[in-house]
């Protein structure tokens, strides 16, 4: 059964969301390490930084 004018999408959207940053940008997100914590938040994941 085909419908037209239909949109199905499925997954999490914050997932598929991505930008283009220069490497200084990326570098200053990395070294402050609020990803990390993100990480770690409520989740129970223990991870170290594998930074510079």
């Amino acid at each position: 059964m085909a419908y037209e004018g239909i949109l199905l999408g499925m997954g999490n959207p914050l997932l598929d969301i991505s930008s283009v940053v220069d490497e200084e940008f990326l570098q200053s997100v990395l070294r402050s390490g609020w990803w990390l914590r993100v990480l770690r938040k409520g989740k129970g994941i223990e991870m170290k930084y594998f930074g510079e």
